[in-house]
């Protein structure tokens, strides 16, 4: 059984892909752009679709829900999202060092 702080890496490392995924990945910037036209970008939730810091708070609620309502499938899940997590910040950082 995978320790308390093991579950700790892998639910933060899904929290962080998931919340990045809803705020800054160029897949959904289609989604986020429509709610901006709809509501105003100045609107509340126009800056909400943007912030991490905001997005975050219920993405990583989500995520401790899933781990209580689903125990014996989102294990998998997580480490799914979280090797997902791992390769994108490991690309950061070689992009960031000139490699």
């Amino acid at each position: 059984m995978p320790s308390d702080a093991l579950d700790f890496a892998l639910d933060a490392l899904t929290a962080w892909r998931l919340t990045h995924l809803l705020t800054a990945d160029v897949i959904l910037n289609g989604p986020r752009d429509a709610i901006r036209d709809r509501f105003g970008p100045k609107s509340k939730i126009s800056f909400m679709v943007g912030c991490p810091y905001c997005v975050g708070v219920y993405v990583g609620a989500g995520v401790l829900a899933a781990r209580k309502l689903f125990p014996r499938g989102w294990p998998l899940v997580a480490r799914g999202a979280a090797l997902a997590a791992t390769a994108a910040l490991v690309e950061e950082m070689m992009m960031s060092a000139g490699s």
